[in-house]
Parts: C-alpha cells; sequence; structure tokens
C-alpha cells in the first residue's frame, strides 16, 4: 500500500510540476497613438456646369453689372474654429484671350477652349462683384493674379471652420459676344484650394 500511496504521490508530483513548467511566461509590449489636428476639405460636385447653347455673337451671359449666372456651388468643411481661405486657380487657360477689354478684364480673364485654340473668356465671382482668383494664396498656382473688386486686396473668400459643410455659391460672366468667336463646344477646368 505504501508503495501505491507513493506512485500516487510522484504521478501528482509530475502532473503538477509539469503544469508548472507550463505556467512561465514571456510579455511583449505594443504601441498606440493617435494624431489628432484640424482639417479641411473642398468638394466641388456642384461647381460643375454647363452654360448651354447660345448662338454666335449673342449678348455676354450676365456682364459686370447686369445680373449673374449661377456656376454651381463649393462645399468646405473645416474643423471648428479653423480660419480658411477658399481660393480658385486660373484654370487650363488663364489669359489666352485678352477679350473683352476692359480694364480688370484683360489679360487675365479666365478662358474656355474648344479644340482649335479658341477661347471664349469668362469669371468666376460670388455675385457681389468680387473676382475669384489666387493672388498670394499659398498652396494655389501663384502665376495666375487677377484683379479683385474685392476692397481687401485678397483674392479668396475667407471663413472660420465651423465642423460642418459651409457653401459658397459662384456665378459666371461669360463672354460670348466676342466677334471672332466660331461655333464649337468650349471647355475649362478650375481647381478650387482651401488653405488653412
Amino acid at each position: 500500500m505504501t508503495k501505491r500511496i507513493l506512485a500516487i504521490v510522484l504521478a501528482l508530483a509530475m502532473v503538477f510540476g509539469a503544469g508548472s513548467a507550463m505556467a512561465d511566461m514571456s510579455s511583449g509590449t505594443a504601441d498606440y497613438d493617435v494624431t489628432l489636428g484640424d482639417v479641411c476639405t473642398v468638394d466641388t460636385t456642384a461647381a460643375t456646369t454647363s452654360f448651354g447653347f447660345h448662338p454666335l455673337m449673342s449678348p455676354p451671359l450676365a456682364p459686370v453689372g447686369s445680373g449673374s449666372v449661377s456656376a454651381g456651388s463649393v462645399d468646405v468643411t473645416c474643423s471648428p474654429g479653423v480660419n480658411y481661405i477658399l481660393g480658385a486657380d486660373g484654370g487650363l487657360n488663364a489669359g489666352a484671350t485678352t477679350y473683352p477689354t476692359f480694364t480688370y478684364a484683360a489679360p487675365t480673364t479666365l478662358a474656355m477652349v474648344d479644340g482649335s485654340g479658341n477661347f471664349v473668356g469668362y469669371y468666376l465671382h460670388d455675385g457681389t462683384g468680387f473676382i475669384l482668383g489666387d493672388a498670394d494664396l499659398p498652396g494655389i498656382d501663384p502665376l495666375y493674379s487677377p484683379f479683385s473688386l474685392n476692397p481687401t486686396g485678397a483674392n479668396g473668400w475667407g471663413g472660420v471652420g465651423s465642423g460642418g459643410v459651409q457653401t459658397y455659391g459662384l456665378f459666371a460672366d461669360v463672354f460670348i459676344d466676342d466677334p471672332a468667336l466660331v461655333a464649337g463646344t468650349y471647355t475649362d477646368t478650375v481647381t478650387f484650394t482651401v488653405v488653412w
């Protein structure tokens, strides 16, 4: 009987001894971080606009002082309290036309081009006469510096982020009365940039 008890004790010691070996461990660490900061985004989905079909030598679409033609809108979303400026570059053909020739137009008019190198001049503005451009705005095409009707001389819209969408309506003056124009479809692409 003593041998039997001794065998059981040895068996239990081996089981518990094996269990002790399995209780050893090794540890490692994992690092986690998050970076928070101010952010702004610009959405131009609603800015894409067709000004439609017009016969050659039609009057200009909304010449300055006579009304406005809608050119869609641009949405800006910035973190709350962030000061920002929304600006536009000169499109793909800025200064390609000097028509019309009145003081604030030439040679910095935006221009839509057909496939043959003919241009229709136009402006984008805020509906009150403030012509959009990008003079001296960091991060936006530095070559396009139009005259601005904004009395502060700034060529962009300024704002303070709310955390929600802030919408800026766009309007256009399109100079389709240029006697040099030929029939065709004219296009341009303007890039809007928000700087904060």
